[in-house]
């Protein structure tokens, strides 16, 4: 047995899972300059650890305490041979022991002893438990094991174990400091050698939480930061574990995640808050081994510089359907106005058109055809800008309208009206809006009242306008338009007004009233007859359960001709031999089933010539 390897014990502080190194103490049992080395390490049960546990224990290192210091139980050595090497015992060198225990005094002679591989540095204190290992020591019979209050000296035997390893689950749980020691002995129960002292510091039990830190609200500064530092009074609780430093733009500082800034051991903590112009509140709460946290603090607020610059808003494509061309974003958060900039070119320069505090802009001074180049910023209450937004491109709109149409003339026909009129010279006259509209007169003003129109094309100069020949008076105008949409009437309100009266072709039979159906005529475009659709009886009505009878008016006969019977139920019909170009008038009645009629329903349309 070679009593000169003495082992260094190493602590570790558990808090709620986190290892926390303490510092050893150096005061202890005598030694005659051994290294033996003591190590522990938390195998993270929830049982209660017996001596014999197994494990793979990480290493530690240390010195031997100071010999001169005299404590029993202990052995007290004489010719002790140093070895040559840190971790390996060899040689045969006499030494002798005089146990403080027993009185006996041996002679032994050092042996080859294994290699002491290191095996960490850990000491695992939780739940009231600390685990102890260390290396075998060669020719040892057991170790002992020895603890005292931390720095007191005063050396209790808690444990002898034959084993290389050693739980103490007796610890009380009050945050107090206690120093381990490991002795081995030999067959005669002499003690060979002593580890180093080793120091863990308890959690404790304590349920109450620690003090609100005090001073935080005694911070303050004359105008905005950038950076500040806050200072408190240190809490004295000994199983303080640190602070947390909590942040919020509201007044009222709540203890969320999304407010905790940091969590720190010493009593102060810089902090540099984004220069966005608004108020941040800081208080600070103090935190145990148990992880228990006091109340906030008081209340620190420091103002900042607003040095922080908008999102850059999102540009849309520009509209380019109306006279100007008018440029979109999306609003942007903390904006105050928005600018837009301007460029011929796709790298610049960009010159500033607009300022608004809307999110759209008009362009009033572009130039038919040429390409702009638009891009906007945000800017807030502080005069920070924005980067630009993407750059978009657009062409300025044509906003100049073709000249209004000359030559217009309007002929009444049997079909309704025949207009002419003289081509408009626009070079980009898309084609005309033919218009029609009720004349009303208030003394010696007359007003055109217009309608919807019909499109035609560009090359077009003439058109048969529908209208059935009823004998009204209306009037027409003829409205050129380009391709971006630019009407001449829409845009200078001026156009040449004609007026004209139709032919008057209505049927001299009067049409009874009291019939049961209502009649809706229709042309079919192409020249492919007229549609016909009555509604207001059903088939289960007696009314027409003979059928219906269809009729159209004969001007030569000057009388009403059935054109059609059909049978009951039905409701359409389509008239295949109507005469083009001219008006054409019907009628339609219910039959019961002793053939008698209703009153007639009526309807018109203006057919034009094929």
């Amino acid at each position: 047995m070679n009593p000169a390897k003495i082992a260094t014990v190493v602590a570790l502080v558990s808090t709620g899972g986190l290892l926390t190194a303490v510092p050893a103490a150096t005061a202890g049992l005598p030694s005659a300059g051994s290294d033996l080395r003591l190590t522990a390490t938390d195998d993270q049960d929830t049982g209660a650890a017996s001596a014999a546990d197994g494990g793979t224990p990480a290493s530690a290192s240390g010195t031997a305490p100071d010999a001169a210091s005299a404590y029993a139980p202990v052995s007290t050595f004489s010719s002790v041979s140093s070895p040559t090497s840190p971790s390996v015992f060899t040689g045969t060198s006499a030494f002798t022991s005089t146990s403080a225990l027993s009185g006996t005094t041996s002679t032994w002679a050092a042996s080859t002893t294994p290699q002491l591989r290191a095996k960490g540095d850990l000491v695992a204190f939780y739940a009231g438990q600390v685990k102890l290992f260390w290396p075998a020591s060669a020719d040892a019979a057991g170790y002992r094991v020895y603890r005292s209050p931390a720095g007191a000296g005063r050396w209790t035997a808690i444990a002898t174990t034959a084993a290389t390893r050693y739980t103490d689950t007796t610890l009380p749980m009050t945050g107090a400091s206690y120093d381990y020691q490991v002795h081995p002995y030999d067959r005669a129960g002499h003690e060979t050698g002593v580890s180093a002292t080793r120091t863990i510091t308890t959690a404790s039990r304590n349920d109450e939480p620690p003090a609100a830190p005090k001073g935080v609200e005694d911070n303050k500064a004359t105008g905005p930061v950038s950076q500040l530092t806050l200072r408190w009074d240190a809490n004295t609780e000994p199983d303080l574990a640190g602070y947390r430093v909590y942040r919020s733009t509201s007044s009222t500082v709540e203890l969320t995640e999304a407010n905790l800034l940091t969590t720190v051991s010493s009593s102060s903590y810089t902090d540099e808050p984004p220069q966005t112009g608004a108020a941040f509140s800081y208080v600070v709460t103090a935190v145990d081994n148990n992880g228990h946290e006091s109340a906030p603090s008081g209340t620190a607020r420091y103002d900042t510089y607003d040095t922080t610059a908008p999102s850059a808003p999102a540009i849309r494509t520009p509209d380019t359907s109306g006279s100007n061309l008018v440029i979109k974003w999306t609003a942007v958060g903390g904006a105050a106005v928005y600018r837009v900039y301007r460029a011929t070119s796709a790298d610049g320069p960009f010159s500033r058109i607009a300022e608004t505090s809307q999110t759209s802009a008009e362009d009033t001074s572009t130039t038919e055809d040429v390409q702009y180049f638009y891009r906007v910023t945000a800017v807030d209450s502080a005069g920070n800008e924005s980067r630009p937004s993407m750059t978009i491109s657009a062409y300025g709109p044509d906003i100049v309208a073709p000249s209004p149409v000359t030559g217009v003339t309007v002929t009444p026909t049997e079909y309704g009206f025949e207009l002419h009129w003289d081509a408009n010279p626009a070079k980009d006259l898309k084609g005309y809006n033919i218009k029609r509209g009720e004349l009303t007169t208030d003394g010696d003003v007359s007003v055109c009242r217009l309608y919807g129109g019909y499109w035609v094309g560009a090359d077009a100069t003439s058109y048969a306008y529908p209208h059935v020949a009823d004998g009204e008076t209306t009037c027409f105008i003829v409205d050129p338009y380009d391709d971006d949409g630019n009407s001449t009437f829409e845009t200078t309100r001026e156009a040449q007004i004609v007026v004209a009266t139709a032919l008057d072709l209505r049927p001299s039979v009067q049409t009874p009233s009291g019939s049961p159906l209502r009649l809706d005529a229709s042309d079919l475009t192409g020249g492919y007859g007229n549609s016909l659709h009555w509604f207001g009886l059903t088939q289960a009505d007696p009314e027409q359960a003979g059928g219906y009878r269809v009729y159209r008016w004969n001007r030569e006969t000057s009388s009403y001709e059935v054109i059609a019977e059909l049978p009951s139920g039905t409701s359409d019909f389509v008239d295949k031999d109507a005469p083009l170009g001219t008006s054409n008038f019907y009628w339609v009645t219910a039959v019961d089933a002793e053939g008698r009629e209703t009153a007639p329903a009526d309807s018109s349309v203006a057919n034009v010539p094929a």
